[in-house]
């Protein structure tokens, strides 16, 4: 079962302001192909992960999309305790996603040292 959560415009506010953590916010939309090819891999992704997944529907909180400038779906962030960290556009296999995820946490690693 995935653990992958849905999220509001106030539970990504909520993440911002008090977030702990590392956590993946996929932005996506019901009629965007590669988002549902996405949701698939985030599913699957979240149970084997020690970090946290949520998603965002930009057709419910497009304002909020307009906000943090996204112009292409599927598009992700990677926040560390609040703050956006990375951005990634485009679908994804597991893998690199998890790439990308260990590099962020190895470079906050080595700026924490």
């Amino acid at each position: 079962m995935s653990k992958v959560v849905n999220f509001t415009r106030k539970d990504f506010e909520r993440e911002q302001n008090s977030g702990k953590g590392l956590i993946l916010v996929d932005f996506s939309a019901n009629w965007c192909g590669p988002c549902k090819m996405l949701e698939k891999v985030l599913n699957n992704l979240s149970e084997r992960v020690d970090y946290r997944i949520a998603r965002i529907n930009v057709d419910e909180e497009s304002e909020l999309a307009s906000e943090l400038k996204i112009k292409s779906l599927p598009a992700m962030m990677i926040l560390k305790n609040g703050k956006i960290i990375e951005r990634l556009t485009g679908f994804m296999e597991d893998d690199e996603i998890e790439k990308i995820v260990n590099k962020v946490r190895k470079k906050e690693n080595d700026t924490n040292e």
